[in-house]
């Protein structure tokens, strides 16, 4: 999978093909951040995370920082996301990863996330 748009275009994302989970298609992720337009200071909270790569196009596409909420073991980036080359690069963009249920997550935030 590949970064389509912004400061990291192109970078490949490696996912493990043992999870059971389906990444978002280049064409929705496409489709999804034409519509949303700039992401320039904005809080991006990528929910369901599973491989994190609308997370990873937002931060590339200028996000302030992203919050990835994934709770599925099988298909989840929590524990496992710290080893990709990616967040080498992303160092300057704030990523949080939060393996909870999405209820009990935004019951507890106090970040408005636009």
């Amino acid at each position: 999978m590949k970064i389509l748009a912004g400061q990291f275009k192109n970078h490949a994302i490696q996912s493990n093909q043992k999870f059971e989970y389906r990444p978002t298609t280049s064409i929705a992720r496409k489709s999804m951040f034409d519509v949303l337009k700039s992401l320039e200071g904005k809080h991006f909270l990528d929910l369901y995370s599973g491989s994190g790569m609308i997370g990873f196009e937002a931060s590339s596409r200028g996000a302030e920082s992203v919050t990835f909420v994934e709770l599925n073991k099988k298909g989840r980036i929590v524990g496992k996301i710290f080893s990709l080359p990616i967040l080498n690069i992303i160092y300057n963009r704030q990523l949080k990863i939060t393996k909870n249920h999405l209820d009990s997550f935004i019951k507890n935030q106090s970040i408005v996330y636009q």
